[in-house]
């Protein structure tokens, strides 16, 4: 094969890749401010990244920008992960995800914000497991039991009062 004929292969991706380039570094540096790490393992896990963004991206789903962001940033993740799983050390998880929920709090809910509470964590599912696609199905199974928008606001700002 030539090197035009390959260049001409490569030519998408490689364009592709240098639309995003700015984009690819500033979020390495953004993960590494947040999670500290090596900035050529970063960056390899950035790339390899892109490498799955490029290939997976589906328009319907995002902006190719924020798809990118989004799939490079859970490459840093999971490089992060694999070389403190490959050290002995376990992964501490981001300070949101690992505080429990007050229980005690929540047990002092009322009635219709401790149902809002169920259906939001037990709830089924919707195909779009996005914070979006869980507020829709959320908000269609309290109107399909009757509730007004009013009585939604009143129960969700309970539950946010009761988790500070």
């Amino acid at each position: 094969m030539t090197s035009t004929a390959t260049a001409l292969r490569c030519a998408p991706a490689e364009e592709t890749y240098h639309d995003v380039a700015k984009l690819l570094y500033q979020t390495v540096h953004a993960f590494r401010r947040r999670y500290g790490g090596a900035w050529d393992d970063l960056l390899s896990d950035a790339h390899l990244g892109f490498c799955r963004a490029y290939r997976g991206y589906r328009p319907e789903k995002a902006r190719f920008s924020t798809w990118v962001r989004n799939t490079v940033w859970f490459a840093m993740l999971q490089g992060r992960c694999d070389r403190l799983k490959a050290a002995g050390r376990e992964a501490p998880l981001p300070p949101r995800l690992e505080a429990p929920a007050p229980r005690a709090a929540l047990a002092e809910l009322s009635a219709d914000a401790a149902l809002v509470v169920r259906l939001a964590l037990e709830g089924a599912r919707p195909a779009e497991a996005t914070p979006a696609g869980v507020r829709a199905a959320l908000a269609d199974a309290l109107a399909d039991m009757g509730w007004c928008g009013q009585r939604v606001l009143e129960a969700v700002a309970e539950i946010r009062e009761a988790l500070g």
